[in-house]
């Protein structure tokens, strides 16, 4: 995706958007569809599907009256929202199951209660890797959860893309290792 003023565009939140504008925005809702479409074979959640996970971080973005300094900057805000997104809808699912009410249906109960404690489980470990190194929990939660690349986190932190490969190695066996004890 080419580099849009798109920033300038969810900023003002026109409703009054030129042609280009609304080919620009149509570029940014296709993008974060394919993110939530990864979201979605990442973590089969079956309570949402992509459009909901978009208008929903959609929605959040707008109520947090965010300026954001660039493209960058604008997508690691909506990895944010999506994760804190699944999060919540698996907290939903967790106490569902707790108290009996999920029902069969596209989606195995059991299976679905386990990928909800698995979100819950990635969040914990996410909150003491945010503890150890702050950066590599962005790095983690950017990656994973709105698949920015190496060279889009490199230009927000300001540091180059080895460091970041690296962040992401390290956070992505930190987490890993947590997740299988």
């Amino acid at each position: 995706m080419q580099d849009i003023p798109i920033t300038q565009l969810i900023n003002e939140q026109s409703l009054n958007f030129s042609a280009e504008e609304q080919v620009n925005f149509k570029e940014v809702y296709l993008h974060l569809k394919k993110v939530a479409r990864i979201q979605k074979i990442k973590i089969s959640n079956g309570q949402l599907d992509t459009t909901e996970l978009v208008n929903d971080t959609w929605l959040k973005l707008n109520q947090s009256n965010k300026n954001y300094k660039n493209r960058n900057h604008f997508f690691a805000v909506c990895a944010l929202s999506m994760k804190h997104i699944l999060i919540n809808q698996s907290k939903k699912i967790q106490q569902m199951h707790h108290k009996n009410q999920l029902i069969k249906g596209d989606y195995d109960a059991n299976e679905l209660f386990g990928e909800a404690e698995w979100m819950i489980e990635l969040q914990q470990q996410l909150i003491r890797l945010k503890k150890y190194s702050s950066r590599l929990e962005e790095v983690f939660t950017y990656k994973f959860f709105g698949g920015l690349t190496n060279k889009e986190m490199a230009q927000l932190f300001a540091v180059n893309e080895r460091t970041i490969e690296r962040d992401w190695l390290k956070a992505k066996s930190l987490i890993g290792s947590a997740l299988e004890r």
